[in-house]
This record gives C-alpha cells, sequence and structure tokens, in this order.
C-alpha cells in the first residue's frame, strides 16, 4: 500500500470512528440526579393524605400531578401509620424504606416496604416490597 493510499484509508477510519461517536451521544438524555430531600417530602405527603382516607388516584389531580403505585391503596386498605427511614439516592431517583401499619379486619399489621420516588418532571412514587 502506498503511503497516499494509507493516508485515504486512515482518514476513512477517522471519520468512521468520530460518526459512530458523535451518533453514540445522541442517545437519551441523562435525568437529572435524585433530590432525596424532595422525594421524602414527596413522599410523605402522599403517605398522609392515604392515611386521611385520600384515594391513589386522587394525587393525578393535584397540581403538581402525583402518580403513585401502591397495591394496598389501590385495594382501599386503611394506613394508619407509617415510619419513613432514611432516603437512598440512586441515579435518577430515590429508595426510601418504610415501614407502613396497615388495619385489616384481624387487626393493624405492619410489613416494610420500599418506595421508588422519581422527582424529575413529574412525581412519581412506586411501591416495591422487600
Amino acid at each position: 500500500m502506498s503511503e497516499a493510499e494509507f493516508k485515504i484509508v486512515l482518514r476513512g477510519a477517522a471519520l468512521l470512528l468520530a460518526a459512530v461517536l458523535l451518533a453514540g451521544c445522541g442517545g437519551l438524555p441523562v435525568p437529572p440526579p435524585a433530590d432525596p430531600h424532595k422525594a421524602t417530602i414527596s413522599l410523605q405527603a402522599a403517605l398522609e393524605k392515604w392515611k386521611q382516607g385520600t384515594k391513589i388516584d386522587a394525587l393525578r389531580q393535584e397540581n403538581p400531578a402525583v402518580y403513585a403505585v401502591d397495591e394496598d391503596w389501590q385495594e382501599g386498605q386503611k394506613l394508619v401509620h407509617f415510619e419513613v427511614r432514611e432516603a437512598l439516592p440512586e441515579g435518577g431517583l430515590t429508595r426510601i424504606p418504610v415501614r407502613l401499619h396497615i388495619q385489616s379486619p384481624n387487626g393493624v399489621w405492619w410489613k416494610e416496604v420500599q418506595y421508588n420516588v422519581s422527582t424529575d418532571r413529574v412525581v412519581s412514587i412506586v411501591r416495591k416490597d422487600e
């Protein structure tokens, strides 16, 4: 291969590498880091509403809207008490352990759960049982 051909191949390889790198930068935007304080405040407010008897779907009508997923709340269980633990930021969301005290026909029982809370564009709260 002559020196001129080598330079052409080298330039082509450099252009191809630049194109691949630029294409890789056009992916999905990375969410901003989680705000554990805002996530904790949002979760506490939502759990207080559950405790007061507010239906989970009513949270979407608030301003700003809150999108929540919690099986016990959706089934109409009554929240008697809750204990929020230390928030753990993880990427674009905050993991918050909570002890829930729920009223049932057989008495009050408790369970340890975890909520994944995002406060990026809208507040979303999703329960994950441990």
